[in-house]
């Protein structure tokens, strides 16, 4: 029965990674279609850390979701995209964050330009930590990060990056 659950698992990274190299594709040659909805992102946060319990667990990491009050209950956006840049942040954090935790954090964030406040999940883990000079960098290798900043974008978005060595990381997807 384990080999079959590990073949399941490696099935659907496997699965991920192709959708991953298509949804780059399509956004390189500009096809990329968004199809836009409103998306709760409670129960979407709720889903991807379920998604990710057992990964957590086996890592000795907690997932927990947090909510400001006054966060909102949906947005305008692209739910399986708004998913998949999600599901890459809080992969990246249980691989991180070693024991300890890994929270998402629904909240507003406030616009630098005067805008209206959007809505941000954030994703903090309590890992190493990445030094400044490293940040940059982590948006141009591998498919994840990259990616991910990149579907923000396309979403009318950001992907935000807050972290110090020895104090964890926090990326943000600003919807």
């Amino acid at each position: 029965l384990d080999a079959v659950e590990e073949l399941c698992r490696e099935g659907g990274e496997l699965r991920r990674t192709l959708e991953d190299v298509l949804d780059l594709s399509r956004l390189e040659s500009g096809v990329l279609a968004l199809e836009r909805s409103e998306c709760a992102l409670e129960p979407l946060a709720r889903e991807v850390l379920a998604e990710f319990a057992e990964a957590a667990a086996q890592k000795g990491s907690a997932l927990v979701f947090e909510r400001d009050g006054s966060a909102p209950d949906r947005v305008a956006t692209d739910p399986r995209i708004a998913r998949k840049v999600l599901c890459h942040l809080v992969e990246n954090a249980v691989r991180h964050a070693g024991p300890g935790s890994v929270r998402v954090h629904l909240a507003w964030r406030a616009s630098a330009t005067g805008q209206e406040p959007r809505a941000a999940l954030e994703v903090i883990d309590t890992g190493a930590g990445i030094p400044r000079e490293r940040w940059s960098s982590l948006f141009d290798s591998g498919l994840g990060l990259g990616l991910s900043r990149r579907l923000a974008h396309a979403l009318g978005g950001s992907l935000e990056l807050e972290s110090s060595p020895g104090a964890g990381s926090s990326f943000t997807l600003v919807l």
